[in-house]
């Protein structure tokens, strides 16, 4: 298989059919502005939700057409509730009257003496008592005297009231007597009798005068036959409650048609909501629709906007997180997740400020740990229009959801570990108070809705991050994404490709090192990911193990085995090692951006040594044989390590390496990389360069200063250098201040010509 079959193999891979598919892409985003669109509400020019305190600063606001002002709704409920509750319970006359109780008593007395069969209302003892009475005139005379007595017990009581209801039941401290339908009174409830009153009032009273045995005849007449003088009428009492609430105002006033509702620079008052909010109510209520065509379409405008504001900063500033479905899904994601959430935070009823649970920290610090804090920021910013949008224009709520966002984005800008969760809780809840603060001082809010809001905040940046580590751990597994935490793994020199280049091609491990420090410090200098850049720096030449006895670096104390070779031969050898990387990556399931640096390292620079060489031979000679595949690289973190790459060779071939000398070779190569177009596709600027000129120069001048000649050594005896090829291996001394490995590393092979200067030897390396 060839090195580009191999290539594209790999890129299929990792890619899919649709990981790069442009109308995929256009797809995602075209489906995202329409969601977001459904779900900003289609109001009027009078509809919405006001904030209390802000100015208005559109156009003058005028009533489309009369309406009542509506109460608000807690409060006319709450008035509702006390007017019900000021009802008294209404009873009715029941029962005989006082007069005629006496009758009563004394007929029932004649029947009880004449029944052969117990009644219902006389207890089974009772029933004893009275068949021990002798039967005739006799028994007669005992009831009849027991039922005088049970009357004249019962005369006071009967005349102030008794009512069939536990006094205890009823919660006001007066009842309600409603004596025909044009006559009612209210009586004082510590006037009146239950059941259980005249029971214990009797039981006392017909002890004095009759044996127990017939007072609890007395009782058992009492309860079977003697209703409540006061009847409880529930029906009389629901309608005097409905009647009270519909007594209950539901408006305060009237807007009439053309009446100003609020005028531009007009600060929003609780008035001015309630005209909102009734207007709101009957325009529903009217059942007119002005949803028109042309509202919609401007809705669609409106997130168009805002979401296209997003993919501009993409397709300019971050062309290949655009270029990936992959990445771009997430971010849409994202943007549609918290569209929903605002919109959750209307729909669902609540007297809680709702809105400050919308989890924008946690999309922040998720695409901050994912992509780049800028890219994090633009996409927070965008994802707290949104907010606003859904909301009706709520951009109070978008400002402390940025400020929250942002501050905890940019505290895993640099993570190290999971345990600086605590810090983004810290940073997070900072923001939002700050914002809820300052926001509610100016809309002189009161301390209790301020600190409702904080409270919600706070539970926000408590489960913000817990959140995102855990959708991160989700989101690596699933689609092989490599975050800076995953990243850390592979911060190791212990990894098996990594031993198994210090074992066969330890010449190349070395220089890997190098590359590593050199890379990371111009990466920490120019505000790169400078982990990213180690990481790649380490494993962007594991290509070369299985041939390492065909790049200069190892070829120590052996022959140049491109001695031997044609020209295409050897450039097909070394170009190679890029093609064989990516396989070895594939096979140890590197995460893909290490493995990028493989090929991106290199870019489609030639191996200019080979090619002039092939060109001095004679004949026709293919550029195309002589170049590396690419891609060039696409991040800044590649680029360095290209540079590095470069750089590092190229001063190692200095026979003389002073600090001008150096100078002067690390502005040549990045120079060449330059005008070359090698650096066309990542986003380093002029700045950037100078930056990582200079980290470059600060440490190669580290790593070549000259060492100290102890006494025992041999005084005055030459240092072998690149010319002295025929009597000693050219290798130069130098220090790894990073790793403290003292290295040696053939520039050239022996027989080498050293045409063409140390930059040309150089590309040998691969």
């Amino acid at each position: 298989m060839s090195e580009h079959n191999r290539k594209a193999s790999f890129l299929a891979g990792r890619a899919g059919s649709l990981r790069f598919s442009r109308p995929y892409r256009i797809g995602a985003i075209v489906f995202t502005i329409l969601v977001a669109t459904l779900l900003i509400p289609r109001t009027s020019s009078v509809e919405g939700e006001r904030n209390l305190g802000t100015v208005w600063s559109d156009d003058t606001v005028r009533a489309p057409f009369a309406f009542p002002i509506y109460r608000n709704e807690a409060t006319y409920e709450t008035e509702v509730q006390r007017a019900r509750a000021s009802v008294l319970p209404v009873f009715v006359p029941a029962g005989p009257q006082t007069v005629h109780l006496s009758d009563t008593l004394r007929d029932a007395a004649d029947r009880l003496a004449a029944d052969t069969v117990r009644p219902a209302w006389l207890s089974e003892r009772s029933w004893q008592t009275v068949q021990g009475i002798p039967a005739g005139q006799e028994r007669q005379e005992v009831l009849r005297l027991i039922a005088s007595t049970l009357s004249n017990a019962l005369e006071t009581t009967w005349r102030s009231g008794v009512i069939d209801r536990d006094k205890a039941s009823i919660t006001s401290d007066r009842i309600t007597v409603r004596r025909s339908t044009v006559y009612e009174e209210t009586i004082p409830l510590t006037q009146l009798y239950d059941t259980l009153a005249v029971v214990q009032m009797l039981d006392g009273s017909l002890l004095r005068t009759l044996p127990i045995e017939r007072s609890l005849v007395a009782l058992d007449f009492y309860r079977g036959l003697v209703p409540a003088t006061l009847r409880y009428s529930s029906a009389l009492t629901d309608q005097a409650r409905d009647e009270a609430t519909s007594s209950v105002p539901r408006t305060l006033g009237i807007v009439r048609q053309g009446e100003i509702i609020v005028a531009t620079g007009e600060r929003i008052t609780e008035e001015v909501r309630r005209k909102f909010a009734s207007y709101r109510h009957s325009w529903s209520e009217r059942g007119e629709r002005e949803e028109v065509w042309w509202q919609v379409l401007g809705n669609l405008g409106h997130t168009a906007i805002v979401i296209g504001l997003a993919m501009l900063y993409l397709v300019n500033f971050r062309p290949r997180i655009f270029r990936d479905n992959l990445q771009v899904s997430i971010i849409l994601l994202a943007m549609l997740l918290m569209a929903t959430m605002s919109w959750l935070s209307i729909a669902i009823h609540s007297t809680l400020p709702l809105e400050y649970l919308i989890a924008v920290p946690m999309v922040s610090m998720l695409l901050a740990i994912l992509f780049d804090s800028r890219t994090a920021f633009y996409t927070t910013v965008t994802c707290c229009l949104l907010v606003a949008a859904t909301r009706g224009g709520d951009y109070a709520v978008a400002i402390a959801s940025l400020s929250g966002g942002v501050l905890a984005a940019y505290t895993v800008r640099d993570i190290k570990s999971r345990t600086q969760l605590f810090r983004s809780i810290a940073f997070s809840l900072l923001g939002y108070a700050v914002a809820i603060i300052a926001l509610g001082l100016e809309r002189n809010l009161a301390p209790a809705e301020m600190g409702m809001k904080l409270i919600l905040a706070g539970i926000n940046a408590l489960v913000s991050p817990v959140l995102t580590f855990a959708l991160i751990l989700l989101i690596e597994r699933l689609f092989d994404v490599a975050t800076d935490l995953r990243l850390l793994e592979y911060d190791t020199l212990n990894h098996p490709l990594l031993r198994a280049l210090a074992d066969r091609a330890p010449g190349t491990y070395q220089h890997t090192l190098t590359i590593a420090r050199l890379a990371e410090s111009a990466a920490s200098a120019i505000g790169a990911n400078a982990l990213l850049a180690k990481v790649g720096a380490y494993y962007h030449d594991i290509g070369k193990v299985d041939k390492a006895e065909y790049f200069v670096e190892n070829q120590m104390q052996m022959g140049n085995k491109h001695d031997k070779l044609k020209p295409e031969r050897s450039a097909k050898i070394i170009r190679q090692h890029v093609a064989e990387g990516l396989e070895l990556a594939l096979k140890y399931n590197l995460p893909h951006r290490i493995a990028d640096f493989i090929p991106m390292h290199h870019g489609t620079t030639v191996i200019s040594y080979f090619y002039d060489k092939a060109r001095e031979q004679g004949g026709e000679v293919n550029e195309a044989d002589f170049r590396y595949p690419g891609p060039r690289p696409q991040t800044r973190e590649a680029a360095i390590v290209m540079l590095a790459d470069g750089v590092e060779a190229s001063t190692r071939a200095l026979p003389n390496p002073t600090p001008k000398a150096i100078e002067e070779t690390i502005e040549r190569i990045i120079r060449k990389r330059f005008t070359d177009g090698q650096l066309d596709e990542c986003d380093l600027t002029l700045a950037d360069l100078t930056a990582i000129r200079r980290a470059f120069l600060k440490n190669l001048i580290g790593m070549s200063h000259p060492r100290i000649q102890y006494q025992g050594e041999e005084r005055g005896k030459p240092k072998p250098t690149v010319t002295d090829a025929a009597s000693a291996a050219p290798m130069i001394p130098y220090i790894d201040d990073a790793f403290g490995n003292v290295d040696t590393d053939l520039l050239m092979s022996r027989g080498e010509k050293r045409e063409g200067g140390a930059e040309q030897k150089s590309e040998e390396r691969g």
